[in-house]
């Protein structure tokens, strides 16, 4: 079984969201719309068991209890889906100001430090 994750507003647009897929998609989403020209910091894990998505600091998690296998040819994509297909950003209205890849799930203390750099450099508030 193949597996993925990603932050999306997939499963329920206009909502930000973290998606795993391992048999089938299991969502969290945030319980706010987001709003249009706002910064947003979003973070998101899955260790096999429980996924995790943080929301400008706001922590939100899910048990899954999936094991996710990765195909050793798999290669990262931004905006894609399980299949490997890619999404196009020239047709959105997203920036992107900071992506951070890690080969390891962060602690909650380390995610609330990025969240805290990060509001600072790119001047965005709660």
């Amino acid at each position: 079984m193949l597996g993925a994750y990603g932050l999306s507003d997939y499963n329920k647009p206009g909502y930000n969201g973290l998606m795993v897929y391992a048999n089938g998609y299991k969502t969290i989403d945030s319980p706010n719309k987001y709003i249009i020209n706002k910064i947003y910091s979003l973070s998101g894990s899955y260790d096999g068991k429980t996924e995790v998505f943080y929301e400008n600091g706001k922590k939100y998690s899910k048990i899954v209890n999936i094991p996710i296998s990765y195909d050793s040819d798999t290669i990262y994509i931004a905006a894609g889906n399980p299949g490997g297909a890619g999404c196009d950003f020239g047709n959105s209205m997203e920036k992107i100001y900071s992506i951070r890849i890690y080969n390891r799930a962060l602690t909650d203390e380390e995610i609330l430090q990025n969240y805290q750099t990060d509001k600072i450099k790119f001047s965005f508030s709660d």
